[in-house]
């Protein structure tokens, strides 16, 4: 039987179903009525309407378990009719695409940065994925492949949650590393400048392990002396470290020269911003203000949450020596 004969068939049925139904629903009301006007509930012409309304509803069971087998059989045929592309598609893969309209310049793959340095241009879900706002295989797992799942804030642009993003300066650096134009918006008065060189530890443990806390936190002190001075030389020496951190199919060239865009948005961050301080030193009005931005009015006195006690200790090597290694690198 062809998809029309069951379809029209399909139609009959589903017009005799609503049909029953609503004499069933009429009956149905029709009880409450005559109980209302008077009629006895236990009576003859009550028990008659419910007596319908049984049937009718052993008619309606049978009918919509006929309708279900008639429905799975069409959808059966439906699925069998192949979807015809339109004549003008031309046949083959990506290769045979034709371009139809362009509006603008093409961008160059490959251009040269405000430092003279040149940088390669990344597609925008390789830059999303890598800051955590898409996963493109749990996407393909759901619905398939090219369709991605939005995470965190690219969830919340997607929905129109929010209209700006306000993020991390290595992540906006990915970002514009990716040749993705971004306009910074002023920063609002009551929103603090905050962060800044900190290592976070118990102090349990810094009074256990001082000499061990003390040389952890000088070689994250001596690393960033080496990145100030050659920025070139630490990305390598990342991407050395760490090779999984460069995007898929990425040389070492362009893999550096991404981490160079988003570690020359933290590098100027290193210095102290006060005069005669030596890195690493914290300011008590520093955390009371990140303290106050998230909402913990309740701590007034940071000085049991802080320290400045290994400072001396941890800038004690030989600076110079760090950056003429750094400026001597070679990969």
């Amino acid at each position: 039987m062809g998809i029309l004969a069951i379809d029209g068939q399909r139609r009959v049925l589903q017009a005799k179903v609503d049909s029953v139904r609503a004499e069933r629903r009429r009956i149905s009301e029709g009880i409450g009525t005559s109980i209302k006007g008077g009629a006895d509930p236990d009576g003859q012409e009550v028990a008659r309407l419910r007596g319908q309304s049984t049937w009718m509803g052993a008619e309606v069971e049978g009918l919509e378990t006929r309708l279900a087998e008639i429905q799975a059989a069409l959808d059966d045929l439906l699925l069998r009719i192949p979807n015809p592309p339109d004549p003008g598609i031309p046949v083959g893969g990506e290769e045979a695409s034709l371009v139809v309209r362009t509006w603008g310049d093409p961008a160059a793959h490959e251009e040269a940065g405000g430092d003279g340095e040149s940088w390669v241009r990344r597609p925008h879900w390789e830059v999303a994925e890598g800051l955590g706002m898409l996963d493109l295989a749990a996407g393909a797992k759901v619905t398939g492949s090219g369709f991605p799942l939005y995470k965190g804030a690219g969830a919340a642009l997607q929905r129109g949650v929010i209209d700006a993003l306000a993020y991390f300066d290595t992540g906006f650096g990915q970002i514009e590393a990716a040749g993705i134009e971004m306009r910074m918006l002023p920063r609002p008065k009551e929103v603090p400048l905050i962060g800044g060189l900190f290592i976070s530890a118990r102090a349990d443990f810094l009074k256990a392990n001082r000499k061990l806390a003390t040389g952890f936190a000088r070689a994250v002190n001596k690393s960033s002396e080496f990145l100030l001075a050659n920025p070139e030389a630490g990305a390598r020496v990342f991407i050395k470290l760490f090779p999984e951190t460069a995007r898929r199919g990425a040389s070492e060239a362009d893999a550096v020269k991404s981490i160079l865009f988003a570690a020359k948005r933290r590098i100027p961050l290193y210095r102290p911003p006060y005069p005669n301080t030596k890195m690493g030193f914290i300011h008590e009005a520093e955390l009371l203000l990140d303290a106050k931005f998230l909402g913990l009015d309740s701590i007034k006195d940071v000085k049991p949450l802080m320290t400045n006690e290994l400072i001396d200790d941890i800038n004690n090597y030989d600076r110079e020596k760090i950056i003429a290694q750094a400026k001597a690198y070679k990969a």
